[in-house]
């Protein structure tokens, strides 16, 4: 039954995996926005921004 349980685990990672890589671009963009945005009110707002960006072009990249 773990043999199972490792499988679904497996399944599951691989389909949000999937899912994030085909959201790669969205994740890039909302990043992209709020770091523009953000700055006004916060840096750390907009450095999140730009991390957000950074992981959805990395994600896109290996999807």
């Amino acid at each position: 039954m773990i043999d199972g349980h490792r499988a679904a685990r497996q399944s599951i990672g691989s389909m949000i995996a999937t899912f994030l890589a085909r959201r790669g671009f969205d994740i890039s963009s909302f990043g992209g926005m709020l770091a523009v945005l953000g700055y006004p009110l916060s840096v750390s707002l907009s450095q999140g921004g730009l991390f957000l960006a950074l992981l959805g072009w990395v994600l896109h990249a290996i999807g």
